[in-house]
């Protein structure tokens, strides 16, 4: 299209979409001096050479080439769509697979640190396995439990052991279907993320973010209401309050021309407060993130990683209308890793090495009354929440450990007769510990019975004096209990390439010395790119998947 009077053609840039291909943009640059007059002679306009700029767009997949359902999120797209306040739940959410909680758009999701619940592929978020550069980042302390940590013997764990903040992932990886024999302990989906290294060149960063319910607009639905009716009109909720901050820090540079350093330092804060006894206290949440990882080539095939990562979270906390209920949960934890990446002349080989603990554990009193309302025990009533309770359920502690050591190797593509051939194996072997103590007995005092002649005689814990006295009381004795598991795993999978037709068979072993299970998995899939542009493809596949060994108490 040509614009009349001033020698300037436009170009009618189509809409980006997602392809395997760079994205090709031409601009055409016809003329200068645009005038006010149409009497302009045009002649001597000078044409400019085409200018064709390549912008290359990063497809992050959906279908493999050997037909896995594989979704690679690079570091562009991490702080792309990443979320302000850490999470990568604006990337998942990119993933047609995953589908996240009810309450992921609501205030719980602008307030909770922790990372947000997944399904992948309709199974259940516990049922997902986490990676972390090639080892295990899965709690299995009961992930399956909602307990806010207020339970009288649960405190309640993530699916996640450590909990890492965007600024740390330098890739990501999700797999929701056909998923490749190198993964294990599952039956939903795979994430699978590897940690930043140090550029070329030494850059920075320094962020602070934060929100907060004034700067939110909340809409309000309540049920319909008939004016008719002897009911009175519904009551909309009231609007939510909460805070929410984030600071983070990112440095990383060449030490030599081989050796290169990155650290990385973030920390999370929230607050929501909430109504108990009649009265408004906050709720916090703090989790801290930091990460140092050295990366060093040996000579000219090999890459050594050794990384530290320091993810902490606490929260402190109260039982709603309970008096002297403050408690504190701990999560997170710490991790040593170690990877050794190495190219032959035929085969790529990578050995894993690492170390990981992690925490729940509880901070409260020990000891909890269901008082009766009576002179000197009477805040239920005034709070108008029925007895007066009192106290909380003790301290908790929950460690898991484990450390881990993986080998997997890739042969390089060689062909034969028109026939591309990619084989790859591995293995892996874990020595995992859990742990959980309650150290001292706790008492449980239910039944009070309000007796104005009743004589305490120095047991001031469970009576009253002239008030009352309990008739009831469970006992949680003082426990300790450690389960080991070792865990070995065998892999091996092969894809043959012909023209526009893939196909993949694998097959892995899992063995555990707790359940004593052998597991044999096979995993095959095909694809047909079907115009050979890779516009099209079908894909068919036929896996079975084993999940890993929960332990609750």
């Amino acid at each position: 299209m040509k614009l009349a009077g001033t020698g300037q053609r436009l170009c009618r840039i189509p809409p980006r979409r997602w392809s395997s291909s760079p994205l090709l943009v031409t601009l055409s640059v016809i003329s200068h001096g645009v005038v006010a007059q149409d009497s302009t002679d045009h002649s001597a306009a000078k044409q400019l050479p085409e200018l064709v700029i390549t912008a290359p767009v990063a497809n992050p997949g959906g279908v493999g080439e050997t037909g896995a359902g594989e979704y690679v999120f690079e570091r562009d797209y991490i702080e792309q769509f990443g979320a302000v306040d850490g999470g990568l739940e604006g990337v998942l959410k990119l993933v047609p697979g995953i589908q996240f909680g009810e309450d992921s758009e609501g205030v719980d999701g602008l307030t909770d640190l922790k990372p947000e619940s997944i399904s992948i592929s309709g199974g259940r978020f516990y049922e997902n396995q986490f990676v972390v550069d090639g080892l295990g980042n899965s709690n299995r302390l009961d992930p399956a439990s909602d307990s806010d940590g207020s339970g009288i013997d649960d405190i309640g764990g993530h699916e996640q052991a450590l909990f890492l903040d965007a600024d740390l992932i330098g890739e990501l990886k999700v797999y929701d279907s056909n998923v490749p024999a190198a993964y294990g302990g599952f039956t939903g989906g795979v994430v699978d993320a590897t940690t930043r290294r140090a550029g070329n060149e030494a850059e920075g960063k320094l962020s602070v973010s934060g929100t907060r319910s004034q700067w939110t607009q909340f809409r309000t639905f309540t049920r319909d209401w008939d004016p008719e009716s002897q009911a009175l009109p519904p009551m909309p909720p009231s609007e939510p309050e909460f805070e929410r901050y984030r600071a983070s820090f990112h440095y990383s540079t060449p030490m030599t021309d081989s050796v290169g350093i990155l650290t990385s330092v973030s920390q999370a804060y929230s607050e929501t407060p909430d109504v108990t006894l009649g009265e408004t206290r906050n709720r916090v949440q703090r989790n801290q993130n930091v990460l140092v990882k050295l990366t060093s080539e040996l000579g000219a095939s090999g890459v050594l990683d050794i990384s530290a990562t320091y993810a902490p979270f606490e929260s402190e906390s109260y039982v709603t209308d309970v008096k002297g209920s403050d408690y504190s949960v701990e999560g997170g934890g710490y991790s040593l890793k170690a990877g050794y990446d190495y190219l032959g002349e035929a085969v790529e080989h990578e050995i894993d090495l690492g170390w990981t603990r992690s925490v729940n554990n509880r901070e409260a009193p020990n000891g909890f009354y269901n008082w009766e309302n009576t002179r000197s025990r009477q805040w239920g009533r005034e709070a108008d929440v029925g007895l007066s309770r009192e106290g909380g359920y003790g301290d908790l502690d929950m460690v898991q450990e484990s450390a881990t050591l993986a080998y997997r190797l890739k042969a390089l593509p060689v062909t034969v007769g028109g026939v591309e051939f990619r084989h790859e194996a591995g293995s892996k072997i874990s020595q995992s510990s859990y742990r959980y103590q309650r150290d001292k007995t706790l008492f449980v005092y239910d039944t009070a019975v309000v007796n104005s002649d009743v004589q305490c005689r120095g047991m001031v814990d469970d009576c009253v004096q002239e008030e009352q006295y309990f008739s009831g009381r469970r006992v949680y004795e003082a426990d300790d209990v450690t389960v080991r598991l070792n865990e070995a795993a065998l892999y091996a999978e092969s894809t043959l390439a012909w023209q526009r037709l893939s196909g993949t068979l694998g097959v892995r072993y899992d063995y555990n010395d707790f359940l004593k299970n052998h597991d044999l998995a096979f995993r095959s899939r095909a694809t047909l790119d079907v115009f050979g542009n890779a516009s099209t493809r079908l894909i068919a596949g036929y896996n079975r998947y084993y999940g890993a060994a929960l332990l609750t108490y």
